[in-house]
């Protein structure tokens, strides 16, 4: 009997002694040992393959994080542009408005490009430190798995 590991792991307690009660009874004796040393060998390896995993959330995530000044920065700027422009255009009559206003929407869409890039850079910080908090909940529910599988054997 083959089981297909990466399907069903890592997974609760309860889920993996229900599981191991449909393999022993559907397995061979000598079936059984080797089944559940493949769980123990994919238990591992994935343990491994998450800590590595985990490893890089840091990283990208300061490196993203590095970003987040330099756009605040630049949607202060393009705030304050826009807020120029629209004084000026107050002020003036004539052609010269109706160039200040093209001016206006230029700048109002590259303020809402910087803005776009800024909340787009603070999801992907969100989502490193989302994957670091699975990643230790994925580990430690691979060690609970082999805890289980050394106490059954």
């Amino acid at each position: 009997m083959t089981l297909n590991a990466e399907n069903f792991f890592p997974c609760s307690s309860k889920d993996l002694n229900f599981l191991l009660k449909k393999v022993i009874a559907l397995c061979y004796w000598d079936e059984q040992e080797k089944v559940i040393s493949q769980i123990e060998d994919h238990c591992t390896r994935g343990i491994a393959e998450t800590e590595e995993y985990k490893k890089l959330m840091p990283k990208f995530y300061q490196e993203t994080k590095e970003h987040i000044p330099e756009l605040e920065g630049k949607v202060t700027q393009y705030e304050r542009m826009v807020e120029r422009i629209q004084e000026d255009k107050k002020n003036t009559k004539g052609q010269k408005k109706k160039d200040l206003a093209a001016v206006l929407k230029k700048a109002k869409e590259e303020l809402k490009t910087a803005k776009s890039h800024l909340r787009n850079t603070e999801a992907k910080c969100k989502e490193y430190v989302r994957k670091f908090e699975e990643s230790s909940k994925k580990i430690e529910r691979y060690k609970q798995n082999l805890e289980i599988l050394k106490q059954r054997k």
